[in-house]
C-alpha cells in the first residue's frame, strides 16, 4: 500500500499555491476518460499522476520560506487528488481511498470496484498466455480458434454463473467476510456466527481475497491495488440467494475443517475428518456425501486429494519427517470454535503470545510506526513451521526482519535476541503433522499422566496384594 509521505510544516503561500495547481492541472483527467481506459492504462495514469503529484509538491516545499509555518493545510492539497478521495489517520500511516465500496486487508493491499468489463482484463494476452490461463482453470477451450474467438470463450467460461457460485461455494469464510465487504452485502442473520461482528474488524483485519485474486476474478491497477470489475461483482451479488447460503454453511464448514487439517496433519484417515466434522452437532453427513462434495471442489482451489482412505496434499510425494501413516494412530480432534478460527497452536499458548507482545510493547514501542506488523505474520508461520531450537531459525528471523526498512541492523539483531527465546516455547505449543496434530507441550502432559496413572495403577496392585495376604493369613489361622 502507498505510505504517508512525510508531513509538510511549512505554510504554503497563496500564489505558491496557484503555481501548484496550474502545473497540475494536465494531470488530472475526467472520469469519463479514465472509465474509457483499460486495466494497462488506468494502471500507467495513475503511477504517472502520483509521481507528478510528489514532484510538484517537493519543488513547493522547497520554494517555501522559512518563516512560514503552522498555517500548511495538508487537505487543500489533497481534495485536488485525482483519483479518489485520499485521508492521512494520524493513527497510521497508510493512505486509503474514501470509497464504501473498498476494502483494506490485513497486508495492507486495497480491493475496490471498477466499471471496466471484465473481458478487457484478458487484453493484451497472448494467444499462448490465454490458452496458459484456461488450462490453469480447468477450461477447455478448442486450441484451434482464432485469438479474439478463444479470448471471448474464455470470458464466458469464466462468468458462467454455475462455475462462479461453485467458486463462491468454496471460498473459506474469512474471504467471503472480505467478498461481502467489497459488494456491500450483508450475510443472512443466521450465518452471522460464521463471520466477525463489524466492531470486531477493527481488530481482526479482513483476509483479502486471494483465491479469487489467483483465478482471474481481480487484476492489479498497481502495486498493492487490484479492482474487481464491476460485471463480475454483479454476478456475484446475484448468486447469493437464500438457498446459496444453506449450501455455504456446509461446504464452509468442510473446508474449515480440511484446511486446519492440512497444517496439522499433513496426510490423515478419511475417518479423522469426518471426527472433525462432526464437532459440529449439526453436522449429519456420511463419509460418502463428504467424499462426493470434494470431489466438486474447483481445479483452482484443490488442496487436498482422497486415496484408499487417506486424505493428503499431493498424490506423489510421501510426508517427510512424518510418523509411519497408521489409520489406528490416535490424532489430536480440534473443537468446533479451534476449527473456525484456524487454530494450530494450543490452549496454552495465549500466555506465551501475551508476554511476547507485552515485551514488544514495553520496550520495542516505536515498533507500531514502522511495517513490522506487516512482517509478523511471516514470523508467525516461521514459528509454526521452523524448530526454533536449530541455529539457522536466528538467520531467518533475521532475514524476515530485514523486511522492515525503518530498523537499523544492530536493532535487527537485538529483536532477534528478544524474540528468539519467546518463538522457541511458541513452536513447543503448535500442533505439528510430525505429533498427529498434538503440541510437544500436549505430549508431555500425556505421558506425565500416564506415568502418573502407572504409579496410581501399582500402588493400587500393591495395596491389593496386601489385602489377600491378610485375608489368606486370617484364614489360614482359622
Amino acid at each position: 500500500m502507498r505510505k504517508k509521505p512525510e508531513k509538510h510544516t511549512k505554510a504554503v503561500p497563496k500564489e505558491l499555491y496557484d503555481k501548484m495547481f496550474e502545473k497540475m492541472q494536465d494531470v488530472f483527467v475526467t472520469d469519463e476518460e479514465y472509465e474509457r481506459m483499460t486495466p494497462e492504462q488506468k494502471r500507467k495514469c495513475v503511477e504517472e499522476a502520483m509521481e507528478k503529484f510528489s514532484r510538484i509538491m517537493d519543488e513547493a516545499s522547497a520554494q517555501m520560506s522559512d518563516d512560514d509555518y503552522d498555517d500548511y493545510d495538508e487537505d487543500d492539497v489533497l481534495d485536488h487528488y485525482p483519483y479518489g478521495d485520499i485521508n492521512f489517520d494520524e493513527e497510521d500511516s497508510d493512505v486509503f481511498y474514501d470509497d464504501e465500496s473498498s476494502l483494506v486487508d490485513a497486508g495492507g493491499n486495497m480491493y475496490y470496484r471498477d466499471p471496466t468489463p471484465f473481458r478487457e482484463t484478458l487484453d493484451g494476452y497472448t494467444k499462448s498466455e490465454l490458452i496458459t490461463i484456461a488450462e490453469a482453470r480447468g477450461i477447455h477451450i478448442r486450441k484451434s480458434l482464432h485469438k479474439a474467438e478463444y479470448r471471448m470463450q474464455l470470458v464466458l467460461e469464466m462468468l458462467n454463473p454455475d462455475r462462479m457460485r461453485n467458486i463462491l461455494l468454496w471460498l473459506p469464510h474469512e474471504e467471503m467476510q472480505a467478498l461481502l465487504q467489497l459488494l456491500e452485502e450483508k450475510p443472512p442473520a443466521d450465518m452471522m456466527d460464521m463471520f466477525p461482528e463489524p466492531a470486531q474488524l477493527e481488530t481482526v483485519p479482513y483476509f483479502g481475497l486471494p483465491n479469487l485474486l489467483e483465478m482471474g476474478y481481480l487484476s492489479e491497477l498497481f502495486v498493492h491495488d487490484y479492482v474487481m470489475p464491476q460485471d463480475v461483482a454483479d454476478i456475484m451479488q446475484n448468486l447469493l440467494t437464500v438457498d446459496f447460503w444453506v449450501e455455504y454453511r456446509q461446504t464452509a464448514w468442510i473446508e474449515s475443517a480440511v484446511s486446519l487439517a492440512e497444517d496439522i496433519y499433513d496426510v490423515y484417515p478419511l475417518s479423522v475428518l469426518m471426527q472433525m466434522l462432526r464437532q459440529r452437532p449439526d453436522f449429519s453427513w456420511t463419509e460418502q456425501e463428504v467424499l462426493e462434495h470434494l470431489a466438486k471442489v474447483p481445479t483452482e482451489m484443490q488442496t487436498v486429494f482422497y486415496q484408499d482412505g487417506w486424505l493428503r496434499p499431493d498424490l506423489e510425494e510421501e510426508p517427510e519427517e512424518n510418523p509411519p501413516l497408521s489409520k489406528d494412530a490416535v490424532y489430536y480432534i480440534p473443537t468446533q470454535s479451534e476449527i473456525w478460527s484456524h487454530e494450530f497452536l494450543d490452549k496454552s499458548s495465549e500466555r506465551v503470545w501475551k508476554a511476547m507482545f507485552q515485551l514488544l510493547g514495553n520496550k520495542w514501542p516505536y515498533l507500531q510506526e514502522t511495517s513490522f506488523y506487516e512482517v509478523l505474520p511471516d514470523i508467525m508461520t516461521m514459528a509454526f513451521a521452523q524448530n526454533m531450537a536449530e541455529p539457522k531459525s536466528k538467520d531467518i528471523l533475521f532475514a524476515i526482519l530485514q523486511a522492515v526498512p525503518e530498523l537499523e541492523t544492530a536493532e535487527r539483531h537485538a529483536l532477534v535476541r528478544d524474540m528468539l527465546p519467546f518463538l522457541k516455547k511458541i513452536h513447543d505449543h503448535a500442533r505439528l503433522p510430525s505429533q498427529h496434530g498434538f503440541s510437544k507441550i500436549e505430549l508431555k502432559e500425556q505421558k506425565k499422566q500416564e506415568k502418573a496413572a502407572e504409579r496410581q495403577a501399582r500402588r493400587a496392585e500393591r495395596a491389593q496384594r496386601k489385602v489377600i495376604s491378610l485375608a489368606e493369613r486370617r484364614k489360614g489361622k482359622k
